[in-house]
């Protein structure tokens, strides 16, 4: 069997994890809910992430069984899907309405797909002696892409009233990742074998944590390849990692504002369901080819510029946005266009932001770094989602839009501050 085999039942998780993110707002909308109820949600999923990533990195450390977090993981997700059907059925439950009951599932979401994080993370760090690593991660990134793909389609044939019937076909690829999932990946024993995997430093945790935050394919968290650059790399220049980190904490700001809000902006818009799971489709089609872009040139590519240029995209792709608030008849069309930019631009900025602070923190306190990498990414993910449920709800998209940008211009201008010569 194919040594990396496994990789293909990453596509339906892919799909199950995305095609969820969207049907929470959508659900949370059915049931009457308003935009701030979509930015808790996604808040408290998010505040989640961060604790439950530290507890199954530390259990799947000492357990050491890959093979069943994912499996687990998998199987504890079909009783979530149920209580989402059966809330049609149930206006309350035990003191919870409909809203707290979709936000209170979504948590536990996060909580128990969390479990196969690390897991998987451990068998990408497997493929470190391919000669082709970069283009691995990228196959690996068009992987997710073609998941999320999938898992979107099929809600384009929904009418908004049938948005219920989209958790079917959840199931149905959580039932399909499970069963490839069962039989593509290897058992726990030989994934374990003390020839094939060496002894895991503290740093090369630390990477697999992160990896699991910010859900991109670490292209450089082989153990040798770390020892290599901890030997050769000096980090002197304390001042360009935080300049990076506080620039990346700003785009991850505006990211969430308009991510938290996005589908309750198309819902008022009168975008039905299945054109907003199309936009989304866009999205990450444009995902999807960065990552081939990636595979052709990326031994052509300025990594600076390749990061300066992904925020001015994503800038264009929310001025975009903005249009159909002033005219209306453009709405669809133009979102179509403005995601799929925002995805291409999405994509860019993981892969670039992320290799060029692994430069610039390898080293000495790489460790350190990390820490405070994690807690950034954490806080500006919460407040974003947070803020831009408040600012919607009471002073409206545009605000909200508005803030999104210039987050990103004082992101660009912050980078533009580092010393290319260090």
């Amino acid at each position: 069997m194919d040594k990396v085999s496994w990789i293909y039942s990453i596509i339906p998780i892919s799909a199950v994890s995305n095609g969820l993110s969207i049907l929470i707002p959508l659900y949370i909308l059915h049931f009457n809910g308003n935009v701030f109820d979509i930015g808790l949600a996604i808040t408290l999923f998010n505040l989640v992430l961060i604790p439950s990533s530290i507890f199954w990195g530390y259990l799947t450390n000492k357990v050491k069984k890959l093979k069943t977090f994912i499996l687990l993981s998998l199987l504890f997700s079909f009783p979530l899907f149920i209580i989402l059907y059966f809330l049609t059925k149930f206006p309350s439950f035990m003191l919870l309405n409909r809203i707290e009951i979709i936000e209170l599932t979504y948590v536990l979401f996060a909580f128990i797909a969390t479990a196969s994080s690390p897991s998987i993370n451990i068998l990408v760090i497997k493929q470190r002696k391919n000669i082709n690593l970069p283009k691995f991660f990228s196959r690996y990134g068009i992987t997710m892409g073609i998941g999320a793909i999938i898992g979107s389609i099929p809600g384009i044939l929904l009418k908004n009233s049938d948005i219920k019937y989209y958790i079917y076909f959840l199931m149905l690829l959580n039932l399909f990742a499970l069963i490839l999932s069962y039989f593509l990946i290897e058992k726990d024993k030989i994934i374990y074998n003390k020839k094939l995997t060496p002894k895991i430093n503290l740093t090369t945790k630390l990477f697999l944590l992160l990896n699991t935050l910010t859900q991109i394919p670490n292209t450089l968290i082989s153990t040798n390849f770390t020892k290599k650059l901890s030997n050769s790399l000096n980090v002197r220049h304390k001042k360009n990692i935080y300049i990076i980190l506080l620039s990346i904490a700003l785009f991850n700001l505006g990211l969430n504002l308009v991510n938290a809000s996005y589908i309750a902006y198309l819902a008022k818009y009168s975008i039905s369901n299945s054109n907003i799971f199309m936009i989304y489709v866009f999205n990450e089609i444009g995902q999807v080819s960065i990552y081939l872009i990636i595979i052709l040139f990326i031994s052509r590519i300025s990594l600076g510029k390749f990061y300066k240029n992904s925020i001015i995209l994503r800038n264009i792709s929310y001025l975009i946005i903005l249009i159909p608030i002033f005219v209306i008849k453009t709405v669809l069309l133009l979102n179509i266009i403005a995601y799929a930019i925002a995805g291409f631009a999405y994509a860019a900025w993981l892969m670039s932001s992320s290799v060029m602070l692994y430069r610039q923190i390898i080293g000495k306190n790489t460790a350190n770094y990390i820490g405070i990498w994690l807690a950034i990414l954490g806080l500006s993910s919460l407040a974003g989602s947070f803020i831009s449920g408040v600012i919607s709800k009471d002073f409206g998209f545009t605000y909200t839009f508005a803030l999104a940008i210039v987050a990103n211009i004082v992101s660009l201008m912050i980078f533009s501050m580092t010393d290319r010569r260090k």
